[in-house]
């Protein structure tokens, strides 16, 4: 029996031995994935700290464009608002010379003097033609004067020829 038990327990040492071999070789092989794996999560760490920088740098971006869109939007509202409100005086130019050649002098007169008001804030927003529109204020005073005095002849047509060259000039640009 004594043979027996050497012989195990040399199968015992043995067996123990290429147990422990197997297990540092395994060993071995976890510590170079753990390692492989490590500098992986830092290289991945650096990539998504880029995508981060790109991403918030892109939504500035994006929010620099919609800024832009909304600023010229804006901009086209306020130039057909501006140039509604130039056409709006110029009918009722129109209406008040109608006025006039029905002879309601005073109705005529307030209301080409109404037109006053519209035609200078354009003049703030049509920087270019602002001397122009501007330039109107004196022959609707000539104008809303002579039909105060029952002028019939006066004619607002100068004036409305001048704001049609405006409004020309306006919705082309």
């Amino acid at each position: 029996m004594s043979l027996l038990f050497r012989a195990m327990t040399v199968a015992v040492f043995i067996m123990t031995s290429f147990i422990v071999f197997k297990i540092q070789s395994m060993h071995a092989a976890l510590d170079t994935g753990l390692a492989d794996i490590r500098n992986d999560m830092a290289s991945i760490r650096t990539t998504n700290a880029d995508l981060a920088k790109n991403l918030e740098q892109s939504g500035s971006e994006v929010a620099a464009f919609r800024k832009e869109v909304n600023d010229r939007e804006r901009a086209r509202e306020k130039k057909a608002e501006m140039l509604a409100s130039l056409r709006k005086a110029r009918a009722r130019i129109a209406e008040a010379d109608a006025l006039r050649a029905a002879g309601k002098f005073e109705e005529a007169a307030a209301r080409l003097i109404a037109t006053k008001d519209p035609l200078w804030m354009a003049g703030d927003y049509y920087v270019d033609q602002q001397g122009d529109l501007r330039g109107l204020m004196e022959p609707i005073d000539i104008t809303s004067a002579k039909w105060m005095g029952g002028d019939k002849a006066a004619s607002a047509e100068a004036v409305l020829a001048r704001i049609d060259n405006i409004i020309s000039r306006a919705g082309a640009e």
